[in-house]
């Protein structure tokens, strides 16, 4: 059982109708949390800091993030771009230009250096994709099964379409007519 430090938690006196209640000084036992007290002043609100200032601070913190993802992706060694590594270097890349993205009412300046650190980690992440070959398209495709029968459905398409016959237009039925009336004349 855990012991109590503050002392006992005084209960309330059995309520008489016949007499009035009476106090106890054991029972009052005096508060000693600062918390408790309304005496005790609030620290003064933060007054509000400019919007340009707050946009250099996380630009900084962005740069920071955006050199240790370049340091991250020099020592990349994945082979595909389904490697974890590659689609969390990807995302993080991704999360930075959001990140300067969210720098919005500043100064021109300031929206300058947002455009470069965008045009920063744009650079970082063409390196990675750099470093791996592109994923295959579907006419490439190294599954040599899949690929053939992706030739052939294409092939059968373009055939079926050969063999249709255009449909007659009007003109050519009226022409038609006209040769077939002139043949039964004769």
């Amino acid at each position: 059982m855990a012991k109590d430090t503050d002392g006992p938690i005084p209960m309330p006196a059995p309520a008489s109708s016949s007499s009035p209640p009476t106090q106890s000084t054991d029972q009052q036992v005096p508060s000693t949390d600062a918390s408790a007290s309304t005496n005790v002043p609030s620290p003064p609100p933060e007054p509000a800091r400019d919007p340009n200032t707050i946009a250099l601070e996380k630009l900084e913190q962005i740069k920071q993030s955006l050199d240790i993802l370049e340091k991250e992706v020099d020592a990349f060694t994945g082979s595909t771009r389904n490697d974890r590594a590659y689609k969390l270097l990807d995302e993080q890349a991704l999360k930075i230009m959001i990140r300067c993205d969210e720098l919005v009412d500043v100064s021109a300046d300031i929206k300058e250096k947002r455009k470069e650190m965008i045009r920063n980690a744009d650079r970082v992440l063409g390196k990675l994709e750099s470093k791996v070959p592109a994923t295959p398209a579907v006419g490439q495709n190294s599954n040599p099964l899949e690929t053939s029968t992706t030739e052939l459905f294409a092939n059968n398409n373009e055939e079926n379409l050969q063999r249709k016959s255009p449909s007659p237009s009007k003109e050519n039925i009226s022409d038609s007519t006209t040769v077939t009336e002139q043949s039964m004349s004769t």
